[in-house]
């Protein structure tokens, strides 16, 4: 049984489990006598709506707790209880004024907020229309929803949909197992992904995105120190020298000035394909790198993948909704040409030999 209290502009009134119950009826009694206890001493019954009823949010949560602390009788016992936006339960600070509502079960369950849910076990929502239907779950702000076991989501329409994911931000989305997304509508779509930033998408197994596109630099006072244990490789082979230096002879080194999709993807609009191909937006700075296609047709040209070593990667950019509307993100990992350069001066360093060990034996000759 539910029981939900409501104060009207008319009169105050019980609901219990959807339907209007009597004035004097046992359950509505019991929501009478809880709030009796911190409402100006009187029976909610008793007020008409003519006088202004306030309450700060720890009046509220007395009451709810005292309610739930009252002896059960059969039928009417109340398992819920609700100060809605409709309630006579404000919050008042100088003009301005906040509603909220209070939900309490005997399983520690807590809702602050016109609309707020929280339906699951040891849950926590706070903000209006917030919604936390997992386990142990928190959900703080407006329209924001930790729908899942342990799922924590905290800002204005953000959304933790997976088992301990974590979604902090103004649209932030975190839909993948352990993911995380932090920052305005940073995107965290696959499991144990981490975005970060504003705008960052994470949407492959096992990645982290730091930042939109629009970044120009990650600056840090050290270099990045990459796990390289001999222990916890298998199947090792040494690289093809030959094969590894006509792989470098082959890959282009390139000037250029960026022209990101991105930029004619503004968000609401549809990515505007003709515009991209004029480079409508395209910048001015000179930039130098390779380019991802061609790295991919020299790597399956040698060494029959074009995902060799890792150096290629896809699928790091599939937002959901530009699917069908622009292609997906290559990223080249320049660290991963490093075995190459280096089998490369170690092909390079014997062909040296050879040809000194030629002149050796000419100079002898003579």
């Amino acid at each position: 049984m539910s029981v939900t209290n409501y104060a009207t502009a008319e009169t105050i009134k019980c609901v219990v489990d959807g339907e209007i119950v009597p004035a004097r009826s046992a359950a509505a009694d019991k929501v009478a006598h809880a709030l009796s206890l911190s409402v100006n001493g009187r029976a909610a019954g008793s007020f008409d709506g003519s006088e202004e009823v306030s309450l700060d949010i720890q009046t509220a949560t007395a009451i709810v707790e005292r309610l739930s602390e009252l002896p059960e009788a059969g039928e009417t016992s109340a398992d819920i209880v609700g100060l809605e936006n409709e309630t006579c339960v404000k919050q008042k600070s100088g003009d301005a004024y906040s509603y909220a509502s209070v939900i309490v079960r005997d399983t520690d369950k807590i809702a602050v907020g016109k609309s707020a849910e929280a339906p699951a076990m040891n849950s926590i929502s706070v903000g209006v229309q917030a919604i936390c239907s997992g386990i142990n779950g928190i959900s703080i702000g407006r329209k924001s929803a930790a729908t899942i076991t342990e799922a924590l989501a905290i800002g204005s329409a953000a959304m933790a949909k997976q088992i301990n994911s974590i979604a902090v931000g103004k649209g932030a989305l975190a839909e993948g197992d352990a993911a995380v997304a932090v920052g305005k509508v940073a995107h965290a779509t696959a499991a144990n992904s981490i975005a970060l930033g504003q705008g960052a998408t994470a949407d492959t197994a096992n990645t982290i995105c730091l930042g939109n596109d629009k970044i120009a630099a990650l600056n840090c006072q050290v270099d990045l120190s990459v796990t390289s244990d001999e222990r916890d490789k298998a199947d090792i082979e040494e690289l093809d020298k030959e094969k590894a230096l006509e792989f470098i002879g082959r890959v282009q080194a390139v000037r250029y000035v960026n022209n990101r999709r991105s930029y004619y993807a503004e968000e609401g609009k549809k990515y505007d394909r003709e515009a991209h191909g004029r480079g409508e937006k395209k910048g001015k700075r000179k930039r130098v790198g390779v380019l991802a296609q061609q790295v991919q047709k020299e790597l399956f040209r040698l060494f029959s993948t074009d995902n060799f070593a890792d150096i290629v990667n896809d699928d790091l950019y599939d937002a959901p909704e530009r699917k069908g509307t622009e292609e997906n993100l290559l990223t080249v990992r320049y660290s991963a040409f490093i075995p190459f350069l280096i089998a490369s001066v170690q092909a390079l360093g014997e062909k040296v030999r050879i040809l000194e060990e030629k002149i050796v034996d000419k100079s002898a000759q003579k």
